[in-house]
């Protein structure tokens, strides 16, 4: 049920909030492209992305 108070049910446009859940899904997709070796947590992230203005650069 998309909405169970008015016995709605789940279609193709439900929408639904997920929060802060986008955290995990981002921690766990970085943890399997190191283990493929794709990225290395000891690199500086404007190895993976050039154009990152955030941070600081030395």
């Amino acid at each position: 049920m998309a909405e169970y108070a008015f016995n709605s049910p789940v279609t193709n446009q439900t929408k639904y909030q997920v929060c802060s859940i986008t955290k995990t899904f981002t921690a766990v997709l970085i943890l399997q492209l190191i283990k493929q070796g794709k990225i290395d947590l000891n690199k500086k992230i404007i190895n993976y992305l050039p154009d990152y203005k955030g941070g600081r650069r030395p």
